[in-house]
Order: structure tokens, then C-alpha cells, then sequence
């Protein structure tokens, strides 16, 4: 298969897996200003829903052998064009081809019933979020909030279980930070 024909495909899967998330990013945006409260639960499953079809996608044998392909590419070429300073040249390359690789590891470390479990789990939050704002009894928000970290701290041990579930939840976000850091920061401010 050509170059070229490998990055539509990559482009094309990275672009559907934003339409899902734009969708999804839709029904977030639904549940804290315009869902009716009957309507937290359906929206929680069609969330759910939503992510479960971005885990097929991103987890299907086109995806993994795209994976597998481009990162043996991208390393031939960025190491081939390090010498000539091309930064820009392969920075749009690089854009979707990071993009699709951590969506897939992501999507297969991370169980699809889990993904789907804390989508619901956060639809199921933003309700109860409102009930304990209304009635001014946030001790009832404790047992949501526990669920949270529960299910963060599987999200973390099913990506790396080796590591402390909060560094690999930072990382997540920040590859190169470590809790060491923040240590240090809030040692300051204390």
C-alpha cells in the first residue's frame, strides 16, 4: 500500500473518531445546560454509546495495522529528516499520526465496558451534581464523587499497572510530568 493512501486512511479514521467525540462533546454540553432531568440516564447511554463505537473504531484490524505500520514509518522518516531541519514539513504528518496512536493504545488498554461505565458514571454525577447544589447537601455528592475515583483508578491499572495510579492519570495528559514535580509545587504553597 502506498504513503499516501496509508495517511487518507489514518485521516479518515482520526476524522470520524472527532465526529463521535464532537457528538459526545454535544450531549456533555446538553446535560449541564438544557437536559431535562428524566434525560440525564438516555444521554448517559447514548454517551456510552458514543464511546463504544470510538472503541470499535479505534480498536479494529485496520486501525492496528495502521498503528503498527506508521510507527515504523515515522521513525524512518523523522529520523532520516532530523538532519535536514524539515520540522514543519512533517509536523501536519505527525499531527494525525500521534493523534490516531494514542487513541489507540488508549482504546486498548482501556476495557470498552470501563470506558462506557464511567461515561454513564459522569452523566450519572452531573445529575446528582444538581440535586446536592439544589439542596445545599454535598455530604450526598461523596458516594458519586467516590465512584469518580474508582473508576479513574481502574482506567489508570488497566493502562499501566506497574505505575501509581495518579502518575499514569497526569501522564495522560502530560507525558513528561511526574508527581515527584507537583510534590514539590504544592510543598510551596502549603
Amino acid at each position: 500500500m502506498a504513503t499516501k493512501e496509508q495517511m487518507e486512511k489514518v485521516k479518515n479514521i482520526v476524522v470520524k473518531l472527532r465526529y463521535l467525540e464532537c457528538m459526545d462533546n454535544i450531549i456533555y454540553y446538553d446535560r449541564w445546560n438544557n437536559c431535562p432531568k428524566d434525560g440525564f440516564d438516555y444521554e448517559g447511554k447514548v454517551g456510552a454509546y458514543l464511546t463504544e463505537l470510538s472503541n470499535e473504531k479505534l480498536t479494529s484490524k485496520e486501525t492496528k495495522e495502521l498503528v503498527k505500520v506508521r510507527n515504523k514509518l515515522v521513525y524512518d522518516i523523522t529520523t532520516r529528516l532530523e538532519s535536514f531541519s524539515l520540522n514543519t514539513v512533517i509536523s501536519g504528518f505527525m499531527e494525525y499520526n500521534n493523534k490516531l496512536i494514542g487513541k489507540y493504545k488508549e482504546a486498548v488498554q482501556i476495557p470498552a465496558s470501563l470506558q462506557g461505565e464511567l461515561n454513564q458514571a459522569n452523566a450519572d454525577g452531573q445529575l446528582a451534581w444538581g440535586k446536592c447544589y439544589e439542596a445545599d447537601d454535598f455530604e450526598s455528592f461523596k458516594p458519586v464523587l467516590k465512584k469518580q475515583f474508582d473508576l479513574q483508578e481502574k482506567i489508570a491499572t488497566a493502562i499501566n499497572p506497574d505505575e501509581k495510579p495518579y502518575q499514569v492519570l497526569v501522564n495522560r495528559f502530560d507525558k513528561d510530568y511526574r508527581l515527584e514535580e507537583i510534590d514539590a509545587i504544592l510543598a510551596k504553597i502549603k
